[in-house]
């Protein structure tokens, strides 16, 4: 039910006296207009102005400053008066509330909870009204209720006074002052959304930004907020619910610190907001308070916390998080909360403080082909109990070079499917994808990218790169996509001791569709599942060398061991070459001819 003008000066009234500040005062308001948090003074004096008064606008500007603020005043017959821009506040006002992902530069056009008309229960409440002159009493509870001096609302904001008129009998209305002092700490937000700490943040960011010397043209932020604030939000509720009702919520402090702080980031660093922007920094607040607060929540609400029982961890370990904590408190009723704090909760003696700024932009992905040539040279580094085998690899060639070109701080080879060391890999080579993480410089253009492949190519003859590229993250999806269904191309030398003659190996060629059954083989046993696989030899043909050698060319579905194939891993692999010619037979080199994988696309 949204609350009469009355009842919104009663609440700011009662707001101001148990220290929140004027942004917070909107919250509790349930102003859901972003552009009405970056004046909040006027935007109040607009709220709260008695009805048949008009409070002067906040002009709009065009680099986020202080935006328009529609005229929520009526008119004599409780109908919408004009807005400043003529139309009416019907116009202006809609009921769909933004969510709290929302992007803070999109400004919805309502004014959700408020009431522009003023009209409805005008009955005075006295005990919530306040004299700038007069005792300044907490009424939330009237038994026992603490005193309270009157504390400024809002860190930096020009003093401005609300007339609150008597609508039942047509008194003189009382003055009551919002005033702003920057010493006062807001009992709700802890001081987040009051301009000194909102400046300071925006410093912060960046200075760390410029500092981290990150490449981007957009930017999106995430806020992590102290669970102090989540107790004390509820607190404050619980303390004015029987007055003013605040069932369907309020704004939350990070998304109005999303609102606020938005344009003067882009305002700093000179590109705009995005929700899917893949440079993303993050912002985490503290409070001292945050660990008492919970612990008494914790030993009332012990179900929500069941990683404390276990771990008998502090409050402030992994096992207190935002959702147990969100959880507790909405599964608790306003006597409950009341019962376990003094609602409202006193101010508080110590600011919020910024925890070190972080920055992180999304990865980056190059993908192309790769031959290798050596069959001394592993594809990724190969380590055993921490001693290297191999003194480098396929990965750290292609990789170095990107990572120190994009600056990332760490990066991740991919490909589709790997060959042993001792196995080259020719043909047009095999499709690879590197994932370059946390890149601080994000465009790399196609010279560039050209002129990196040449630079790999010319810094080892072992291994050599085709068709590089930059892709997005669904190229991957692609690779993966084709890793069951694609075909793959080897000739292996092969070695038959007691030799063989043409016509015995004549009958090899014929064979088509050959379903094997491979176990996992002896040699990788120890990394990899002991299990069955069926695996298809598509084809094969026969390039005699000598009397005991031949070539043997082989297309086969993916993920075949040929290897086994060839000398039956111990009847491992059935059938095997030996037993399809009846002799003993191995292998002696094998190469990768061709991964048939239309990906990526071939460059000119």
């Amino acid at each position: 039910m949204s609350l009469t003008r009355e009842k919104k000066r009663e609440l700011v009234a009662y707001l101001q006296s148990v220290g929140c500040c004027e942004r917070c005062m909107l919250r509790f308001l349930k102003v859901y207009l972003p552009s009405s948090y970056m004046n909040p003074t006027l935007t109040l004096e607009a709220l709260t102005k008695p009805s048949g008064e008009t409070a002067e606008a906040p002009e709009q500007t065009a680099a986020g400053g202080s935006p328009a603020l529609d005229n929520v005043s009526t008119n004599g017959n409780g109908s919408a008066a004009a807005g400043v821009d003529g139309s009416s506040a019907a116009d202006n006002t809609a009921s769909a509330k933004p969510s709290a992902d929302d992007a803070p530069c999109a400004v919805p056009t309502s004014l959700e909870g408020s009431d522009p008309s003023g009209v409805g229960d005008t009955e005075p409440a006295a005990k919530y009204r306040r004299n700038v002159a007069g005792d300044r009493e907490a009424a939330c509870d009237p038994v026992d209720a603490p005193q309270r001096s009157a504390p400024a609302t809002n860190d930096g904001q020009t003093e401005c006074s609300m007339e609150v008129q008597e609508a039942s009998n047509g008194a003189p209305a009382e003055s009551t002052h919002i005033s702003s002092a920057s010493s006062s700490i807001c009992s709700s937000c802890l001081g987040v959304l009051q301009d000194s700490w909102l400046e300071n943040m925006v410093g912060q960011v960046h200075s760390q930004v410029v500092k981290d010397g990150y490449q981007f043209s957009s930017f999106t932020f995430s806020v992590f907020f102290p669970l102090a604030s989540l107790v004390r939000e509820r607190a404050l509720v619980a303390a004015i619910a029987d007055e003013f009702k605040t069932e369907d919520g309020v704004p939350q402090v990070k998304e109005v610190l999303k609102w606020v702080a938005s344009p003067q980031l882009q305002k700093h660093l000179g590109v705009g907001f995005s929700l899917n922007s893949p440079f993303q920094i993050v912002i985490a607040v503290e409070h001292p308070e945050s660990e008492q607060l919970v612990s008494v929540l914790a030993d009332k609400c012990p179900k929500y916390f069941p990683g404390l029982a276990r771990s008998r961890a502090k409050t402030t370990a992994a096992a207190v998080n935002v959702t147990s904590v969100t959880k507790a408190l909405q599964a608790a009723s306003d006597e409950d909360v009341k019962s376990w704090y003094t609602c409202p909760l006193a101010q508080p003696t110590a600011h919020a403080t910024l925890s070190p700024v972080s920055c992180q932009h999304g990865s980056i992905y190059i993908a192309g082909r790769y031959c290798k040539y050596s069959r001394e040279l592993s594809q990724t580094p190969w380590l055993i109990d921490g001693q290297r085998k191999t003194e480098t690899s396929v990965q750290e060639i292609i990789c170095d070079p990107l990572q120190a070109e994009a600056k990332a701080t760490d990066v991740k080879f991919c490909s589709s499917g790997r060959e042993d060391v001792d196995v080259r890999m020719l043909g047009k080579g095999r499709p690879f994808c590197v994932e370059l993480v946390d890149p601080k410089r994000s465009v790399i253009s196609e010279e560039r990218v050209a002129e990196l492949q040449l630079t790999i190519n010319n810094s080892s003859k072992d291994v050599q790169v085709r068709d590089l590229q930059m892709i997005d993250k669904s190229g991957i999806e692609h690779m993966k996509e084709g890793e069951a269904d694609k075909i793959k191309l080897y000739r292996a030398l092969i070695l038959v001791p007691g030799g063989v003659s043409c016509v015995e190996l004549g009958p090899i060629s014929d064979i088509k569709e050959l379903v094997l059954n491979q176990k996992t083989p002896l040699r990788v046993l120890h990394r990899r599942t002991l299990m069955d696989r069926q695996r298809t030899v598509h084809k094969m043909s026969i390039e005699p060398v000598d009397d005991r050698h031949f070539h043997l060319f082989l297309s086969t579905q993916a993920g075949t061991y040929i290897k086994e194939f060839v000398h039956g891993d111990m009847g491992r692999t059935t059938p095997n070459l030996g037993s399809l010619l009846q002799a003993s037979v191995d292998i002696i080199e094998l190469d990768v001819m061709g991964v048939e994988l239309d990906w990526p696309p071939a460059l000119s």
